[in-house]
């Protein structure tokens, strides 16, 4: 029996479709076992954030009451932190609890809890630096915390690092270092006032002024005078904590 020209290419596509029939099976298996494993992944992921998030829900429903609490949160704030070291919540926790440590004059203990925050980690590290270089002017070892200050060279956060280190050397006794970081704190601030639009808060870059302004006056006067090592801590570690606005806000 002769057969059609069509019958002929129908034939041979059958051919060719039952040659190729094995791997168009493994492709679609491949692709539907791509889907599903994804799927997967995905969904782990988010059940894992969630577990995550609750585990950190129930660390910070710790009540800080000056009990054995505090030391509690604390430890388990660091083992968070250690487990998860890259999370920015795990940061913001600690930060929380350093907040409190230091509100109870608790330095050492505020300065353990910020030390351990990595490099890596995703929460803002101009903070972190600026946090932990306050507990360590606050236990007399200030100067430690200006390498991590330099690294902070612009944004919200330089005037705060800059004021800063002011501060640093100033309890130092180191009054034309002192008035160098609180220079560049006022050049960086008028450049912004100086360059300042609509949308700018004039008012808050001129109260940042005033108090720059402020600490270069007392450093002229204590270079001067020659201050006691007391009396100039004393007065700049005061204004610090009391007067400075936040720039980084």
């Amino acid at each position: 029996m002769a057969y059609t020209t069509e019958e002929q290419d129908f034939a041979s596509f059958m051919s060719k479709l039952r040659q190729l029939l094995p791997l168009i099976l493994t492709a679609v298996f491949l692709g539907v076992a791509t889907y599903s494993l994804i799927s997967w992944w995905k969904n782990h992921a988010e059940s894992q954030k969630v577990a995550e998030y609750q585990e950190y829900k129930r660390i910070m429903s710790i009540q800080n009451d000056g009990t054995t609490n505090d030391d509690v949160r604390s430890e388990m704030l660091l083992k968070y932190l250690n487990d998860h070291p890259k999370k920015a919540l795990a940061a913001i926790g600690v930060i929380n609890q350093v907040k409190y440590l230091s509100e109870g004059g608790k330095y050492e203990q505020a300065l353990k809890l910020v030390s351990a925050i990595p490099d890596n980690n995703e929460f803002s590290p101009e903070l972190v630096a600026i946090t932990k270089a306050k507990l360590l002017l606050q236990v007399g070892r200030g100067e430690e915390g200006i390498p991590a200050l330099d690294k902070v060279k612009n944004g919200p956060w330089y005037v705060d690092a800059r004021a800063l280190a002011g501060d640093i050397y100033f309890a130092a006794l180191k009054y034309d270092q002192s008035y160098a970081e609180y220079n560049k704190a006022k050049s960086y601030l008028l450049n912004l006032t100086n360059h300042a639009d609509a949308n700018t808060n004039t008012a808050g870059l001129q109260e940042q002024l005033g108090f720059i302004q402020n600490r270069l006056n007392i450093v002229q006067s204590a270079s001067k005078n020659g201050t006691s090592e007391a009396t100039t801590s004393e007065s700049t570690t005061e204004q610090t904590e009391q007067s400075a606005p936040a720039s980084g806000n």
